[in-house]
């Protein structure tokens, strides 16, 4: 059986003010490409479906269709499960009206999915509640583990005393339920994990957000089960093998560049082909961008000004640094802006000193001015009830 493996797609995040709809729409079309020619039967989406718990409509509509259209005509199977940023209510409330058409939704534990024929596929949770995925010719079983979130962090952790045995009863507490998962798993089945979490010795790329206030909790490689032919995890945005696990966890990492630290390293998405009883085969399969995030590095402000010049006609978001011997004018600031379209930020290294420098602009009001912080510290939008009750607060609501 062939697997696709994609997860953090974040739809709706933005880089700075910037949107990114239209690069998530083209990374989506890439990966259905992916999964058409290379002839995909499952797409395992391992959380992080979208940036925000409340997502915009277009983030919501696009996802649906999106999903919808990666499932094709019964051609595969999507399984998404919630990861950190997800609302697990907001992401099953369409579980219902996706699943006919081969999109299946797990959003929080524990979540059932009827038998559904949908192709030549019959989907089902068993009654251990994994996702069964049953071809006739074969059968995939999924132990299909979302995030679990903040609120039930209690209960996951226990009463553990300091932060060493918290994470230790997290680590115990997940393997205690990818082993409930994973009791179908057998010898004669395709044994597949789809988990959100973070494990010990992953690498972050620094645009994840923490996934527990107070620090992660990690999971330690034993969590996981052994008969677990293939593991595809979703959090960390860096594609990468999990250590300790003989090559069977991966990372697929998200298929975009969600800050000016993921700018050195390709996107990708995993091809797993998979027999039951036998190794897993995964290829990474990398990903193009219409319009990537750069790093200039130049040595003067004169060079500055020629590599902006010399990129002007192409697409991609710059964050501009410049060593220099004096500071720029405001001239020079807004010459480079004109130059080079979706200019980030620039910094100046003078002395070895860093300065970020912005162009002058007019004074934002109260509430611009909460919105621009709000989306640059959370990387999401606000939404209407929140920017109401800061200006109530600040005793400047609207009137009427």
């Amino acid at each position: 059986m062939r697997i696709l493996h994609t997860s953090d797609w974040h739809l709706g995040r933005m880089l700075e003010n910037k949107t990114r709809y239209a690069e998530q729409k083209h990374f989506i079309d890439e990966i259905g490409e992916i999964a058409e020619r290379e002839k995909a039967e499952i797409i395992l989406i391992s959380g992080d479906v979208y940036d925000t718990s409340n997502p915009s409509a277009a983030a919501e509509e696009m996802f649906y269709n999106s999903a919808v259209k990666l499932a094709g005509e019964g051609e595969r199977v999507v399984i998404a499960t919630a990861g950190n940023h997800d609302s697990p209510d907001r992401l099953m409330a369409a579980a219902e009206i996706l699943r006919p058409y081969g999109v299946f939704i797990i959003g929080r534990p524990g979540d059932k999915i009827p038998e559904t024929i949908f192709g030549n596929y019959t989907v089902y949770t068993d009654e251990n509640g994994a996702v069964v995925v049953d071809t006739g010719v074969e059968k995939a079983v999924t132990a299909a583990l979302p995030y679990v979130s903040d609120k039930r962090i209690g209960e996951i952790i226990g009463e553990a005393g300091d932060d060493e045995e918290n994470a230790v009863s997290y680590s115990d507490k997940v393997s205690e339920l990818l082993a409930k998962l994973s009791e179908g798993f057998s010898e004669d089945t395709i044994n597949l994990v789809s988990a959100h979490l973070y494990t010990v010795g992953g690498e972050e790329s620094g645009s994840e957000r923490s996934i527990q206030l107070g620090g992660s909790y990690s999971v330690r490689a034993e969590a996981f089960p052994a008969k677990a032919q293939y593991i595809a995890l979703g959090h960390l945005h860096r594609p990468q093998t999990v250590p300790g696990l003989d090559k069977r966890a991966f990372y697929s990492g998200s298929p975009l560049a969600y800050s000016k630290d993921e700018a050195a390293y390709a996107k990708a998405v995993n091809m797993v082909n998979v027999k039951a009883g036998e190794r897993a085969q995964v290829e990474k399969i990398p990903l193009s961008c219409i319009k990537p995030i750069e790093i200039l590095k130049c040595d003067s402000i004169e060079e500055a000004i020629e590599k902006c010049r010399d990129e002007s006609g192409r697409e991609s978001y710059v964050y501009l640094e410049i060593k220099s011997d004096r500071t720029l004018s405001m001239e020079e600031i807004r010459a480079i802006k004109a130059l080079k379209a979706d200019i980030m930020d620039i910094r100046l290294i003078l002395d070895g000193a860093e300065t970020v420098l912005t162009e002058e602009r007019e004074e934002l009001s109260l509430k611009d001015s909460f919105i621009d912080f709000y989306k640059k510290s959370r990387l999401a939008e606000p939404d209407d009830e929140l920017v109401e009750l800061f200006m109530s607060v600040m005793g400047e609501g609207e009137e009427g």
